[in-house]
């Protein structure tokens, strides 16, 4: 086979069927019941898919874009920081979870360059599967964490329910608080008929994410849940009855699923008052550990620990896994370097999102769940999961310009000049 025909085979398919690899992905993580079967889809079919379409070009626009760059240079660094207490089986692991996150990032760069049709096709894709996702697990529900550290209080409650990327109460709270606010987007900007199954999403979220009691995601839902909201009336114009009528399904959607919780459960009181009695879960001394590890050696504070350094810390008279921040841990793994990367990658991407008239699309997902990293997360070396799929997934489409709610082809495509995201307005 000539080289050409090689070269065009790679371009049908890149320009064809490669954007079938996310859809693939998404029923795999949300609808199986197994996660090694995910991990293995991910590796065999979206690792090799991407790579088989790949081009220099997408290495160089990879690096051309600021927010990519620099999440990039982070993902580097981190991997570098393997090597300060030597290289193990541990660290392979690690940088095979990293490989997988770059690999996402990858794809989603290529499929930025689909028509705009087919952008909305790929969070349909998203929302759809997530919506049985969920509906799974409600099907399967085993009770609230604090049901289950009743019934088995000598196991950790936040492992009170598994199934497939969905491994802690908290991850699945975090996946249904995305799915909710991204389905009222999509439910505000669709007609009436289309428009059921996505407010049918965002009732189901909001009711997992109640009973999961993660509190970091009741604050995500709720503040995604309104910044949704204000963004639509900002941008729509609507009237103002028409305006006070979506706010009245909306309202009526997230407060249904609460009522069906009283009904079936009888304790929503009891759920209230256990996820907001546990005050703040040692998580005051769990920082404190935390700083205390990095003000102890300025060398450490600088470059930071490894990433593989253990992060086991006592606080309340229970060992904990780790400091229950994604920034304390980003700087204890990778120092104050680790850090200063993340936030200039979290700049340069709300640059972009601004700059190309995105902010009332990404902004309500990414703002809350920073919010939620202040109070937990770990790293972002991971395998296909719920936090590929509720902050990194996102995050990696704000980067890339991805804009599926656009009503024209590429209404603001961004291209990159060596001082930053320009906006180019095509025709």
């Amino acid at each position: 086979m000539s080289s050409e025909r090689v070269r065009n085979w790679r371009r049908r398919y890149r320009d064809h069927y490669l954007w079938w690899l996310l859809p693939i992905f998404f029923v795999a993580s949300f609808v199986v019941d197994n996660r090694t079967g995910v991990v293995n889809v991910f590796r065999i079919v979206v690792l090799l898919g991407t790579v088989l379409a790949l081009e220099m070009s997408d290495l160089k626009r990879l690096w051309r874009l600021p927010p990519t760059r620099w999440f990039l240079l982070l993902m580097a660094w981190l991997s570098v920081t393997l090597c300060w207490d030597g290289i193990g089986a541990e660290d392979w692991k690690l940088l095979q979870g990293g490989l997988q996150v770059v690999v996402l990032l990858l794809l989603v760069l290529m499929l930025s360059e689909q028509p705009q049709d087919r952008q909305r096709v790929l969070l349909w894709w998203f929302l759809i599967s997530g919506l049985l996702g969920l509906a799974l697990i409600l099907l399967d529900w085993s009770g609230t964490p604090a049901d289950f550290a009743r019934r088995f209080p000598e196991l950790e409650r936040s492992y009170y329910y598994t199934r497939g990327v969905f491994t802690i109460s908290i991850f699945t709270g975090w996946m249904a608080a995305v799915l909710g606010i991204l389905g009222l987007q999509m439910a505000l900007r669709v007609s009436a008929w289309k428009a059921v199954p996505l407010y049918l999403l965002t009732s189901i979220a909001s009711m997992v994410v109640f009973l999961t009691q993660a509190r970091s995601a009741w604050l995500a839902l709720g503040l995604g849940l309104c910044m949704a909201m204000l963004g639509w009336a900002v941008t729509t114009g609507y009237s103002r009855r028409s305006t006070t009528t979506r706010f009245a399904v909306a309202a009526i959607v997230v407060v249904t699923p609460v009522l069906i919780v009283f009904y079936a459960l009888g304790d929503i009181s009891g759920i209230l008052a256990d996820g907001l009695g546990r005050g703040d879960s040692y998580r005051v001394a769990i920082w404190r550990n935390g700083m205390e590890q990095l003000l102890s050696s300025p060398i450490n504070g600088l470059v930071g620990f490894g990433l593989s350094a253990s992060t086991a810390n006592s606080a309340g008279g229970v060992v904990q896994s780790h400091y229950h921040s994604l920034y304390l841990n980003t700087f204890y793994y990778g120092g104050a370097v680790a850090l200063v990367l993340y936030l200039l990658s979290l700049y340069a991407s709300l640059r972009n999102i601004l700059a190309g008239g995105q902010q009332w699309l990404w902004l309500p997902v990414l703002v809350p769940m920073q919010l939620a990293f202040l109070v937990d997360g770990e790293h972002f070396f991971v395998v296909p999961s719920a936090m590929m799929l509720a902050y990194l997934l996102p995050l990696f489409w704000a980067m890339t310009g991805f804009s599926p709610l656009y009503s024209d082809p590429h209404p603001a495509h961004l291209t990159v000049a060596e001082n930053g995201p320009e906006v180019n307005k095509q025709g």
